[in-house]
């Protein structure tokens, strides 16, 4: 019965247009790690949208940390992952399963954490303010799922515009970029990028929506993330994260 709801596959057997990173062991006989993460709307056996799975993944591609893919079918989870911690996560994604103690690591903020410390090189600590960027996806979601012409939907709006002006402020300053982590990417950018993402393409294809043109800080930021190894090797594609989307609004 688990065989048939959750869809195994090592992070190179995405098809080559969206082929994740081969994530390597940094020590030749590193145990590789099970990461649990959503698999495509409608297409079970390819890589889903979650931006909090990206993150995971991101940060698993900088450090070259040594994993492979699970996909759950969301329409059909398995029974362990609906328990609770220890056992499961209450349904929920991303998970990390270590192969040696079998622990179960759920929450996105736990995993990037125990990676670093884990594999600390290279770090990916950041010192770009916490509260950056930390109202962009609560914003995003509510002006997606407001009604057209609402009350709702303009306040939604202003508050992730208030978002994204702050994150095109601070990468404007002097000494800042390409990436809020410099050079490199950094926890911060495994984080926001991409809740960024999400909100750009899922806004302009349900609401035909832009983000503001004079945010140019903010988007040459976005090409830059784009432009990296990681990322071009843990992108999903656009297709995924409307398919995502579309699955949420059904249901809203």
């Amino acid at each position: 019965m688990l065989r048939a709801q959750v869809r195994t596959a090592t992070i190179n057997r995405v098809p080559a247009s969206r082929r994740p990173l081969t994530i390597m062991a940094q020590a030749q006989k590193a145990p590789i790690y099970d990461l649990v993460l959503k698999a495509k709307a409608g297409e079970p056996f390819k890589l889903g949208d979650c931006p909090f799975c990206h993150r995971v993944l991101l940060t698993a591609a900088v450090k070259k940390f040594p994993v492979q893919a699970t996909l759950v079918d969301f329409r059909n989870k398995p029974e362990w992952l609906l328990q609770p911690p220890p056992v499961g996560s209450g349904g929920k994604v991303p998970v990390l399963r270590e192969p040696v103690s079998g622990l179960v690591m759920p929450d996105s903020d736990v995993i990037v954490e125990h990676l670093e410390k884990l594999y600390p090189e290279p770090s990916m600590r950041s010192d770009t303010p916490a509260d950056l960027g930390s109202k962009l996806f609560p914003a995003f979601r509510g002006f997606l799922f407001a009604a057209a012409g609402s009350e709702e939907e303009a306040a939604k709006r202003g508050e992730l515009e208030g978002e994204l002006r702050a994150l095109d402020a601070h990468l404007a300053q002097p000494g800042k970029g390409p990436l809020l982590g410099g050079a490199h990417i950094s926890q911060s950018d495994a984080a926001i990028a991409p809740k960024l993402y999400h909100a750009k393409t899922a806004l302009a294809h349900f609401k035909h929506y832009s983000f503001p043109s004079d945010l140019k800080a903010l988007q040459k930021y976005m090409d830059a993330i784009a432009a990296t190894p990681e990322w071009k090797a843990t992108d999903y594609g656009t297709d995924a994260i409307i398919a995502g989307w579309t699955a949420h609004l059904a249901h809203h």
